[in-house]
């Protein structure tokens, strides 16, 4: 078979050749483009169907690598038996499989699990094999690709290692832009379905421009038909890149090492810039983007470099030792250079006084910016600079180069590895699917119980002594195959000896976990306690020159702050006075405690659920309070007989069960957080309806106004305070302010309220003396069509 990347001859079909080879390249681009969409868009899908706790997460990513994994094993088998004609048949097959999966995906994941079967999702075997199974079809046809077209478009074994760096690059390129453009374009503009229909169409391209491929490969080469030629071996490879007593299952446990480091990083990296940036529904998109950017760029040089690499496996082993000393390196360099940053004062604030990048207060002086309005430039530019330097600066700064690493290393393996044409499409896969086990085991196991053992800094140090590995790999491999003429520091022993010195130095200069939270805190050591999993870092802040004062974050977000009195209180307070008999109460999020706090000061509730989601947040909360803060308020709610407290997703454990309430509310959240918009769509309040007792109100803050609009669609009955904060029901809600006077004014009531130094007077001014206005079921609720859903989050995604 004539190689595809061959000069062209006049007559000689090649040229056909080569743009068969460009276009399944731009093909795969596209590929990799949509296999991100379909990620973020499933993702939160089967998020609303088993909820958003960190071990449904987790398993989630598991299952979508798992059928990733089984993919490349099963199509490194087939493409090793099939000719170029049905490896690209059979590649077009799989796009036009998965565009078709696509279309019924939201039908299969929305419609049916969340929407009829949600109750299965309470038993955590029954969970794990509805996603596994859910996600097998999909991810086991994008699984199998890159051994298929590895096999198809490498005409020669001594090309292979450049062409499955090409294909592996430039799909990894699509997949980051794919990252950045659905996370910050098109979720935002189109939502989640429109957007699955965008990934379909992509798709439906990408097997489309596969069959024109396979018509114009057939006119440039004759041995088309032929299967994996026998006169290619291992003895055509330069002598000497075979590396004695590493066999292909050696290569695959390496590998796989490398993939668990790979996802331990993603987590801390993201852990870390979810403190940094305060967490946010960007988040995501913006890490995934710049740590698939960084592989791609890293593996399209790598293709370029490998040619001249006479030793691949050591170049391989230097590369993957060298990504978790800079991993490390890198955010003791920025802990050092914190004091410098905060001289500029948007950054100071940033780190010190908890204020956050106000994202629509961004968009709106960006879009002012671009359409050239000076005049209405309001947001001083320094803070666009913050917003450049926090999301973008100082995250590409932490992962870039450690991914370009990652990425520049993987042509090298290709190159150590792939000897023998005949196997070249099953070593592709079974490399890409020991790499993924080792992910879904990094996942797993720091996503699950490394972050909680050891927190962020422990499990940094843990990754940099498995680096270590690859440093002790190229020594074994310089034993084994002996030095290279002009290999340099790479053959001494002293270059040894330093990078083992530098990974040392590293280890023991990364701070405990306890001052990288205070730093990126902008706290006193002393003035912190945390609790930190998987789930999220929880910290609580005390401030020496402000006593009184705290605040309670989560994921680097302030949630809510000390003393009791802000709108959380009035959240709690409004339902406790207005309800005529309250006897049971649902609250989803606990904070602070400031609204369980106040609706407690209700005596005639005989029950109140506080439904967390994040298991540690009431023994931060408790610990805060018994170190740094010695609150009476505090206290007396913990050690309330009346409250359970319950750790779930609290949608979700509303969903599945059937208890019927007088009163649920959801504490206040900032709508941009990510997930947010699971608790202020129109389905979410219609649930909300759903467990109402008869007379029950509903009860949310309404921080935009498009979440009033949704919340006013969703109930017949709606009284709004001073416009954020809706009292929802299915029957006429009366409002007596004698009643509510009455209900308050108790001597218990008083004392009550007083150990948080809030008196009854002033709460029932600032709750109930304020603008009020009724929505009756006369409000034609057809007439409102810009709200929130399940899948289309507007506020979430900050859309205007």
């Amino acid at each position: 078979m004539k190689p595809l990347m061959s000069i062209p001859r006049k007559g000689d079909g090649s040229g056909d050749g080569r743009g068969a080879y460009f276009l399944l390249l731009t093909l795969f681009f596209l590929s990799g483009f949509a296999a991100l969409l379909y990620q973020v868009t499933w993702q939160r899908m089967l998020a609303i169907f088993t909820g958003v706790d960190i071990y449904s997460v987790t398993l989630i990513v598991v299952a979508f690598m798992g059928g990733l994994g089984l993919g490349s094993m099963v199509g490194g088998y087939l493409s090793d038996r099939l000719t170029n004609r049905y490896r690209l048949l059979l590649f077009a097959l799989s796009e036009l499989t998965i565009a078709a999966f696509a279309v019924i995906s939201k039908w299969l994941y929305y419609d049916v699990l969340y929407m009829k079967f949600n109750y299965l999702a309470t038993s955590p075997v029954v969970m794990t094999l509805i996603l596994f199974l859910s996600l097998l079809i999909p991810t086991f046809v994008m699984g199998i690709t890159l051994p298929l077209l590895s096999n198809a478009l490498s005409g020669s074994i001594k090309k292979a290692a450049g062409t499955i760096g090409s294909l592996y690059g430039v799909n990894t390129l699509g997949a980051a832009v794919g990252a950045f453009v659905t996370g910050w374009f098109l979720v935002r503009y189109f939502g989640f379905v429109q957007s699955l229909y965008i990934g379909a169409a992509l798709s439906f391209i990408s097997a489309t421009g596969a069959l024109y491929a396979t018509y114009m490969m057939e006119r440039s080469s004759a041995g088309f038909e032929s299967k994996a030629e026998d006169d290619e071996h291992s003895e055509d490879i330069e002598e000497g890149l075979v590396v004695p007593g590493l066999s292909l299952p050696a290569w695959m446990g390496i590998y796989a090492l490398s993939g668990f480091i790979a996802l331990s990083l993603e987590l801390v990296w993201f852990r870390l810039l979810s403190i940094i940036i305060r967490s946010n529904s960007f988040t995501f998109a913006t890490l995934l983007t710049i740590y698939l950017a960084g592989l791609a760029i890293g593996t399209l040089v790598g293709t370029k470099l490998v040619k001249r690499s006479k030793r691949p496996a050591r170049h391989f082993f230097l590369m993957q030792g060298s990504v978790t000393i800079y991993a490390g390196l890198s955010l003791v360099v920025l802990l050092s250079l914190l004091g410098s940053l905060a001289a500029f004062e948007p950054l100071r604030l940033h780190f010190t006084e908890s204020e956050p990048v106000y994202l629509p207060s961004i968009f709106e002086a960006l879009w002012n910016l671009l359409h050239f309005s000076a005049d209405k430039f309001i947001y001083e530019k320094t803070h666009i600079l913050k917003f450049f330097l926090v999301f973008f600066v100082i995250p590409s700064a932490l992962i870039l180069p450690p991914t370009i690493l990652m990425g520049l290393s993987f042509p090298f393996l290709q190159k150590a590895v792939q000897t023998d044409k005949k196997m070249l499409g099953r070593r592709v896969g079974w490399l890409q699917t020991a790499n993924i086990a080792g992910s879904m085991a990094g996942a797993t196991l720091v996503g699950v119980i490394s972050l909680k053992l050891l927190g962020s800094s422990g499990t940094l140090k843990l990754l940099i002594i498995l680096g270590g590995v690859y440093l002790f790999l190229l020594v074994y491999t310089r034993q084994s195959v002996g030095s290279v003429a002009g290999g340099g520091w790479l053959n001494s022993k002293g270059g040894y000896v330093a990078a083992s010195v530098v990974a040392v130095a590293v280890f023991l200069l990364i701070p405990s976990t306890t001052t990288l939270w205070s730093k990126l805190h902008g706290a006193k050591a002393e003035m912190i306690v945390f609790e930190e999993d998987g789930s999220a870092l929880t910290l609580g802040r005390a401030y020496k020159d402000r006593p009184g004062e705290g605040d309670i974050f989560v994921n680097g977000y302030s949630v809510s702050r000390f003393p009791y009195g802000s709108k959380h209180t009035i959240l709690g307070f409004i339902p406790a006075m207005l309800h005529p008999n309250p006897e049971s109460v649902a609250l989803v999020g606990l904070g602070t405690g400031e609204t369980l706090f106040a609706i407690a000061g209700r005596a005639d509730i005989s029950e109140i659920k506080s439904i967390e989601i994040i298991p540690q947040q009431k023994d931060l909360v408790e610990r805060f309070n018994d170190e740094l803060y010695h609150s009476k308020a505090i206290s007396r709610f913990m050690n309330d007989k009346r409250i359970v407290h319950v750790f779930d997703d609290g949608r979700s454990y509303l969903k599945q069960s059937d208890t019927k309430y007088d009163v649920i509310e959801a504490d206040a959240l900032m709508p941009f957080h990510a997930f947010s918009g699971n608790l202020y769509s129109l389905e979410f309040f219609e649930l909300l309806k759903s467990r109402l007792k008869p007379g029950g109100f509903a009860l949310t803050w309404a921080p935009t106004l498009r979440v009033m609009k949704t919340f006013v669609k969703a109930f017949p009955y709606v009284l709004s305070f001073d416009g954020s904060m809706l009292v929802g029901s299915e029957t006429p809600i009366e409002f007596n302010m004698e009643d509510i006077i009455r209900r308050a004014d108790t001597p218990e009531t008083r004392e009550y309220y007083m150990l948080a130094d809030m008196s009854v007077d002033s709460l029932i001014k600032a709750s109930f003396f304020v603008n009020r206005t009724l929505y009756g079921p006369e409000l034609d609720r057809d007439s409102i069509v810009d709200f929130n859903s399940d899948l289309h989050p507007k506020d979430e995604y900050l859309l205007p």
